[in-house]
């Protein structure tokens, strides 16, 4: 503000000064946020999401892709993969009841998809302690060599002999398969249908619209009838 002669008057001098006091202040400029604040004693609410959040979503899709896996290949490790990651998948982190009955439903389906496979795969009559042969032992050539179990096809000089031979070692060799196979299938029948079983039980109450639910998901994914009676029944019992 400029310097005011000494022989101002008195009155114009308050009236600078008033006026001085009276001017706007410059405002100071800040970026503008792309959501404005909430206004003083309101309160901010997200939408309603059905879609489950990021960490559920991403077990949840894990365990689906391992399955589709196991479908394709028949390894029992991709099957054992997707339980491990369908059991992460938790309930109680999905804060919307929305995304929460979503999120069971498909968990639920998932659970079920496994039992329908090990039903399916599963072979009663297996009996562990029957194991098949490591190798064949090949028949003797034509000048009486007998080489040990397991030898090439080839070192039989005998067309025939070697042929019969080479289907030995084909079928053994697809029982040694089909057992391993069978000996993993049942490691997981003791490990999946108790932690399906308890999904259930905590998640499904006797009230009719969560029967209706496991009614209608047990009746389109499994087929075998024990095993749906005694998932039926889980829910109704407690």
């Amino acid at each position: 503000m400029a310097r005011i002669p000494v022989a101002v008057p008195l009155a114009v001098l308050l009236a600078v000064l008033l006026s001085a006091a009276c001017e706007p202040k410059p405002s100071t400029v800040t970026q503008s946020s792309a959501t404005p604040p909430a206004a003083t004693g309101t309160k901010t609410t997200l939408p309603a999401t059905s879609e489950p959040t990021m960490t559920n979503a991403k077990h949840l899709k894990e365990a689906r892709t391992h399955t589709e896996d196991f479908e394709k290949t028949n390894d029992p490790e991709t099957l054992r993969d997707a339980y491990m990651a369908l059991e992460n998948v938790s309930l109680v982190d999905e804060p919307d009841p929305s995304a929460q009955r979503a999120l069971r439903t498909e968990t639920l389906r998932l659970w079920l998809q496994m039992l329908a496979i090990l039903d399916k795969l599963l072979d009663p009559k297996f009996d562990p302690d029957v194991a098949p042969e490591l190798s064949v032992q090949p028949p003797p050539t034509k000048g009486g060599v007998v080489f040990p179990p397991g030898a090439d096809p080839s070192v039989i000089d005998d067309p025939l002999a070697r042929e019969r031979y080479a289907k030995e070692i084909e079928a053994n060799n697809a029982k040694i398969i089909r057992y391993n196979m069978q000996v993993k299938l049942h490691r997981l029948e003791e490990r999946i249908p108790p932690r399906a079983e308890a999904f259930i039980r905590d998640y499904y109450t006797p009230a009719a619209v969560d029967q209706d639910e496991l009614k209608q998901a047990v009746g389109e994914l499994i087929e075998n009838p024990a095993r749906k009676q005694r998932l039926l029944q889980l829910a109704a019992s407690h």
